[in-house]
């Protein structure tokens, strides 16, 4: 069975496009699925290359009974997409395919973490449904999901870690650590920018995989630097302070974590400042623990210092010097600080 799923260029349609080739592989493994993208496909389509090897992407028009993303296969169904409702579908882009034929449309019910939301789901869909969602736990794509929750969600963004009371916290620690003082910065998964964009800082380059959250930095600091994609110590090293913050735990296996760790400290000059786990925060299919960050750090052999100053939502946030850092020494923070921070978000915190 060939099934043809047809897209549009933007960071929304590469997502649902995700997600319908993973739901229909879950209902037909042996199918042969291909993305046609009206239009040539731009970079967010790379996360494809990783994700679903199996699954073709390719700029053309659409076939005959192709599919549009966002619709998926309601298992026995006939794989028949009405003609009329496609050619209705690619005139206006914006508007839902709807459930017709063999298919549920699944625009506006997915929730912030990028699975159905079953109270949008007709109750005798469901059991269909949960066999979606556990397709969609099996594959956690950085680049096509957090491009499309900047997208959707831009109010969320990088998620609760990077909002409240968990900013101030971690802008503390940034000052505290020198990052103001620092010639050249490299922030790796920077995100919107929510928590350094007040700061003020040097020779800052942001380097983030989604296009759709480096939009909305750009807008707030125009005069920073920010590329597509991650760390490449070649080019983008060394750096009196290297950041990256909340990037680790969603490295999908061991290797995609040890290999971002070892682009870290080759790029640090001075100082890295990282955050990660030291346990395991439990079960959750956005998020991995692949061991101690303190201790991957030490196995490097990189760091003459390695300080975790603070801890958050089950995270800690470790600064890590290189034998001749110029910055003053790393120090956690005091409880009177703490509760100066949690006084001044008393009402976010519902006290």
């Amino acid at each position: 069975m060939r099934i043809q799923v047809v897209a549009f260029d933007t960071p929304v349609d590469a997502f649902f496009a995700f997600r319908s080739a993973q739901a229909l592989l879950a209902f037909a493994p042996d199918a042969e699925v291909e993305i046609a993208v009206q239009g040539e496909p731009g970079s967010v389509w790379e996360g494809f290359r990783t994700a679903l090897p199996g699954v073709a992407v390719v700029g053309g028009p659409a076939a005959t009974g192709a599919v549009p993303a966002g619709a998926l296969l309601r298992p026995g169904a006939a794989v028949d997409y009405p003609e009329t409702a496609l050619t209705a579908w690619l005139s206006d882009p914006g508007t839902p395919p709807g459930d017709v034929g063999g298919y549920l449309d699944i625009r506006g019910r997915i929730n912030a973490v990028g699975l159905l939301d079953l109270r949008h789901v007709d109750e005798g869909l469901r059991p269909e449904a949960r066999v979606m969602n556990r397709a969609f736990r099996s594959e956690f794509e950085n680049r096509l999901f957090w491009s499309y929750r900047y997208a959707v969600n831009p109010e969320l963004g990088s998620g609760k870690g990077s909002r409240g009371i968990y900013v101030t916290v971690k802008r503390r620690c940034l000052k505290l650590a020198g990052i103001e003082d620092a010639d050249s910065i490299l922030d790796v998964g920077c995100g919107d920018l929510e928590v350094v964009h007040a700061l003020s800082l040097n020779g800052y380059l942001g380097l983030d995989l989604a296009e759709t959250a480096l939009d909305r930095a750009r807008a707030l600091r125009p005069e920073w630097s920010f590329e597509v994609g991650m760390v490449d110590p070649e080019r983008h090293g060394p750096r009196d302070i290297v950041l990256c913050l909340d990037v680790l735990i969603h490295q999908r296996d061991p290797n995609a974590f040890a290999a971002l760790i070892d682009g870290l400290v080759a790029a640090t000059g001075q100082r890295l400042i990282v955050s990660g786990y030291e346990a395991s925060a439990g079960p959750g299919y956005m998020i991995g623990f692949h061991g101690p960050l303190s201790e991957a750090l030490a196995a490097t052999g990189a760091f003459e210092r390695i300080v975790t100053v603070a801890r958050y939502r089950g995270t800690s946030l470790i600064i890590a010097d290189r034998a001749g850092s110029e910055f003053p020494k790393a120090q956690p923070l005091d409880t009177l600080e703490i509760g100066e921070i949690m006084f001044d978000h008393l009402d976010g915190l519902g006290l």
